[in-house]
């Protein structure tokens, strides 16, 4: 119903699922099989119920199944985009033939399925591990960023990367390498490292705990034995005011 209480769409389906502010996956269910289509707030049919699986992943992109085997790639039309793939979720990663790869918004590959491990990192880059077990980043066209090695590579905060290039897992020697300068940003090897917050990364050196920049460079020295940062108070009833204080 609408805010008014009128009936804007019938009472006609097994199961009613918001996408959204504006979509509704619809289930008709017959016998034991559910099929699934698409509606808008207004009741108007985009997709006729005849997937056996139906998820909306963004603006006129959905990901749908006719027999929960294989998926495809399909605009808010049902109209199917890609050839089918064993998997498909929100970031568009796919598995064909045991291999993870990446497809664009018409369903056409940018990221080949080569790969035995890739997924996002969630700022347009996507972490991938090659049949030697090598790493290495890739950006959202398919290029290279950081070349596959034996490193361990993880994402810290403003555009920067740690790669991990100790195989000693009790002595790690982590450097910091920016996809916006596409370079190393510190000379430094770190011990152990954080997440950026307002701007600085906490890192670990000779056992002391310190913090750079996102240009690498150590702000707070590393004299430290250890560090915290603080949180504002909180209070189930004064917390606004505790915060408007500050």
């Amino acid at each position: 119903m609408d805010r008014k209480g009128e009936i804007v769409i019938q009472p006609i389906y097994d199961d009613l699922d918001a996408q959204g502010d504006s979509l509704l996956v619809t289930s008709i269910k017959t016998g034991k099989i559910v099929k699934r289509g698409l509606i808008d707030l207004s009741g108007k049919i985009l997709i006729e119920n005849k997937f056996r699986e139906l998820t909306v992943i963004g603006n006129d992109q959905v990901i749908v199944s006719l027999d929960k085997k294989v998926y495809y790639l399909a605009n808010s039309k049902g109209q199917l985009l890609s050839i089918p793939f064993s998997s498909i979720n929100d970031y568009r990663v796919v598995i064909s033939k045991g291999k993870y790869g990446y497809i664009n918004g018409q369903g056409k590959f940018i990221i080949p399925a080569i790969y035995s491990i890739l997924y996002t990192t969630g700022s347009g880059y996507f972490f991938a591990e090659n049949a030697e077990k090598k790493n290495g980043l890739l950006d959202s066209l398919g290029r290279v960023v950081i070349p596959f090695d034996k490193h361990t590579i993880s994402h810290v905060g403003e555009d920067i990367f740690a790669i991990n290039k100790s195989a000693n897992v009790d002595k790690s020697a982590y450097n910091l390498f920016s996809v916006k300068t596409n370079r190393l940003v510190s000379s430094l090897s770190f011990e152990q490292i954080g997440q950026f917050s307002d701007g600085l990364l906490r890192v670990k050196l000779a056992g002391k705990n310190g913090y750079v920049n996102k240009e690498g460079k150590l702000v707070i020295s590393t004299v430290y034995d250890d560090v915290d940062i603080l949180s504002q108070p909180y209070d189930d009833v004064f917390s606004p005011y505790l915060t408007y204080d500050m």
